[in-house]
């Protein structure tokens, strides 16, 4: 009687062990949701999204793009400004603008590509001053101006 008893012990103080680490382990995984949603709520993430009219340009042409301001819970204006720059493939900063949200968190914006600019890759970059603290989720966007010559020649 004795060996059948001690294995049928073993068996439910093993599953009520489980039990409470279950119980342990849901309260746990409670607590975090509550402190990240807290933080979610507390500090919102920011995100810009960026739409231009084409990715290839020409010296002296005009980019056009509309830009939006995003967070989890849909558009925003927290920030209410918007940053937008041009830069170069060494980093350098060739034109920048801010530009204000509207109550809906978007805006039209546009830049003239300078006509003396280089053929080369250029990064299109939106973000909000809020959004510098997490440059991960900074946009960015690659653009393709050409420089032209013509070259005149007279007889």
């Amino acid at each position: 009687m004795k060996t059948k008893l001690f294995p049928f012990l073993k068996s439910v103080s093993v599953f009520i062990l489980l039990l409470f680490a279950s119980v342990k382990i849901n309260a746990q995984v409670d607590l975090i949701k509550k402190n990240l949603d807290k933080w979610r709520n507390d500090y919102p993430q920011e995100k810009v999204y960026l739409q231009t009219d084409k990715s290839y340009y020409v010296g002296g042409e005009d980019v056009w793009m509309k830009a939006w301001c995003t967070t989890i819970d849909g558009p925003t204006y927290l920030s209410r400004i918007i940053y937008i720059d041009i830069v170069d493939q060494k980093g350098t900063v060739v034109q920048k603008k801010m530009y204000q949200l509207d109550s809906l968190g978007s805006t039209a914006a546009s830049f003239n590509i300078p006509s003396n600019i280089l053929s080369g890759n250029y990064s299109i970059n939106a973000y909000t001053l809020w959004m510098l603290n997490f440059p991960a989720f900074i946009f960015r966007k690659n653009i393709f101006p050409e420089c032209f010559t013509l070259i005149r020649i007279c007889y």
